[in-house]
């Protein structure tokens, strides 16, 4: 709203606006060109926006001209500074480096010089500008123990950093020495030990077992016949009573009571002769022998040893060395060679323990506590790379303070921390260098 009333008094100025920003624009460029330093620097910047504002207000092509040659001048003078810094070794000024190019391209858009340093320079500027982390894995133990764990290692601790949420890259199986760039930081893991220890202990203990059969006379079907004679010789014996009684013409009383004895010997004969058909005469008896069976006791123990460090591309320790020991034991019991006719009730059971599947089990736990143990550390890096920033800026090494910075600021993300401010400060003051500190650097490369 407050535009409006002031758009009367703008009309009025336009027409002396536009010659005094060309002259003072004018003056600015004939002090100050060719650009030596941050004052220069200041005040071509200072011409280029007093131009900028006065081709909105006028359409006269001089204008746009002069801008344009202004335009080539300054971004010159930042591809003159990329060039500087690109070319010191090891990539130790590609932060600063990548920047001016920035500021370059932004004077003079889709130069061909900037575009070609820009893709010269982007795998240093990806490795040296950022967060980076080189993994060496070093196996300490017997390759034959250890085969292919070593691999799975590797591949695990790289995939870990790259899912801790950082923005990081990573660089597998860095070979030491020779003139390869090196990451920023290197992650040495080792594997100290690696192992599986069986051992077998074989008893053999006694037992018996049903080794075949044979006939016996059946105790039962003899008491059976001796109960049945004996049925027999008293129907005998009750018979001839009842013969007796009735020769001797006895009274009928007597001669009744002796046939009832008959008849109830007769049922006594009767039962013990159906008992008798029904036993058998003689029966299947076991013959059990003594035998020997297997009994062995399988003591499994594994053992794994990892340990990991940190240092920086100099060589110097950021994170001293963590060790992660893991170890398992196991007891497991075998009955073998057991006879399926055993009597004891002793019976096979058990199986040998895999010690494959068992170093195998102890192996995830290990790489599982590697990785975390590992994320935990990388995850602390930006604040070391901050306190490097700082050291540097304190011991007068101002681009090595730049550089740490350039790094922190594409390590992060929150938008509003104060530390991401102070890096951006530090690269304004004294690089004149206007970093956004609500964005990665290296987000739109």
């Amino acid at each position: 709203a407050e535009r409006a009333l002031a758009a009367e008094q703008i009309a009025v100025l336009k027409k002396d606006y536009v010659p005094a920003a060309m002259r003072r624009a004018q003056k600015l460029e004939e002090v100050h060109l060719p650009i030596h330093g941050r004052a220069d620097e200041d005040a071509v910047q200072e011409a280029y926006e007093l131009l900028t504002r006065a081709s909105t207000l006028s359409p006269d092509p001089a204008i746009r001209l002069k801008i344009d040659l202004l335009s080539d001048k300054i971004s010159a003078y930042y591809l003159d500074q990329a060039r500087r810094y690109l070319q010191k070794p090891q990539g130790s000024g590609v932060g600063l480096g990548w920047l001016y190019l920035d500021e370059a391209d932004h004077y003079k858009p889709n130069q061909s010089a900037v575009k070609d340093a820009m893709a010269q320079f982007a795998p240093t500027y990806q490795l040296r500008a950022r967060l980076s982390v080189g993994v060496v894995l070093r196996d300490q133990t017997s390759r034959r123990e250890s085969l292919g764990f070593a691999d799975q290692l590797t591949d695990a601790i790289a995939t870990g950093i790259e899912s801790s949420g950082l923005a990081v890259k990573v660089v597998r199986q860095q070979k030491d020495g020779g003139n390869a760039l090196q990451p920023n930081f290197l992650l040495v893991a080792e594997i100290l030990e690696h192992r599986v220890v069986k051992e077998t202990n074989l008893e053999t203990l006694p037992s018996r077992y049903r080794a075949g059969t044979h006939e016996v006379r059946n105790e039962a079907w003899a008491q059976a016949n001796h109960d049945y004679e004996t049925a027999q010789q008293q129907l005998a014996a009750a018979q001839r009573s009842l013969a007796e009684t009735q020769a001797q013409h006895r009274k009928k009383e007597i001669i009744g009571a002796a046939n009832d004895v008959v008849t109830a010997a007769q049922k006594q004969v009767d039962a013990a002769k159906s008992h008798l058909d029904a036993t058998p005469q003689t029966q299947v008896q076991s013959v059990v022998a003594p035998y020997n069976y297997n009994k062995k006791t399988f003591d499994l123990s594994a053992a794994i040893q990892l340990a990991f460090r940190i240092t920086d591309s100099a060589g110097n320790v950021v994170e001293p060395g963590t060790t992660i020991p893991e170890k398992n034991s196991k007891t497991a019991v075998v009955l073998e060679n057991v006879k399926p006719e055993d009597t004891e009730g002793v019976k096979n059971q058990g199986t040998e323990p895999n010690e494959i599947q068992f170093l195998a089990d102890l192996e995830i736990q290990a790489r599982d506590a590697l990785v975390k143990a590992v994320r935990e550390k990388v995850l602390a890096l930006p604040e070391k790379i901050l306190h490097q920033a700082r050291t540097r800026a304190a011991a007068s090494d101002i681009d090595g303070a730049a550089e740490a910075y350039i790094i922190y600021l594409n390590a992060t993300s929150d938008a509003d921390s104060r530390e991401r401010q102070e890096a951006a400060g530090f690269l304004r003051d004294h690089y004149n260098l206007a970093i956004a500190g609500t964005r990665q650097l290296a987000a739109s490369k």
